[in-house]
């Protein structure tokens, strides 16, 4: 897998209030969001934690999680993974995905 970290951050012109700003870590676009039915399909029972690790055929970073119950007590939740590695290869009709080597 190759990192997904953008190389040349865009930085602010320095001005005398303040440091140089950094731009965005990662480049548009790689940000999966997550709804509760996502969550249900993928058969997630416990909320993740800000900071937890998942692969998703790509090494995703948990940047945010939110949980809410509605007046109903029905329970909604989202889960935001921001993409921080990803390889591709191409689909060829010989190979097939080994799921020992995705899944750890």
């Amino acid at each position: 897998m190759k990192s997904m970290e953008s190389k040349d951050n865009d930085k602010s012109q320095p001005s005398m209030a303040c440091e140089p700003c950094e731009g965005p870590r990662y480049p548009y676009g790689l940000r999966i969001c997550l709804n509760q039915e996502s969550i249900e399909a993928l058969g997630i029972s416990k909320m993740p934690q800000v900071g937890d690790v998942m692969n998703v055929m790509a090494t995703a970073k948990v940047v945010s999680v939110s949980q809410s119950e509605m007046e109903s007590g029905k329970m909604y939740g989202s889960i935001d993974l921001q993409i921080v590695e990803m390889g591709v290869e191409k689909k060829g009709k010989e190979k097939t995905a080994d799921s020992s080597k995705l899944y750890k």
